[in-house]
């Protein structure tokens, strides 16, 4: 599946050629997060969403939050089949403009210290 996320200008999610947002600030916030990260340790994505909350509870909000974006969605993004890791799926073909943006920067460098 093709996911193209663009966090530069107001923060956009196409899959497969089709605009979804959740609509709802915290849920958008982590998703979005998520997404940037690809790959992230449970315990801090909980803890940065929920500090007040204990880590037992921050997993459980956390646990709550993935199940209702993929509700939303109507697909799963991530891979969150181990108690320790939240992962992009394989299933997913993730561009960000941030990255083709870095790319193009370091393209341009690299241009730059041919010439």
């Amino acid at each position: 599946m093709n996911v193209h996320v663009y966090f530069l200008g107001e923060p956009r999610l196409i899959l497969e050629n089709q605009a979804i947002m959740p609509g709802k600030n915290k849920l958008d916030a982590l998703l979005f997060y998520l997404l940037y990260h690809e790959d992230i340790d449970r315990t801090v994505a909980a803890s940065f969403f929920w500090p007040q909350k204990s880590d037992a509870m921050a997993k459980a909000s956390l646990r709550n939050s993935l199940y209702e974006i993929r509700q939303i969605l109507g697909v799963d993004l991530f891979d969150a089949s181990t108690r320790d890791r939240i992962t992009l799926s394989g299933q997913i073909n993730l561009k960000k403009d941030v990255d083709l943006l870095l790319d193009a920067a370091q393209s341009l460098e690299l241009l730059n210290l041919s010439a």
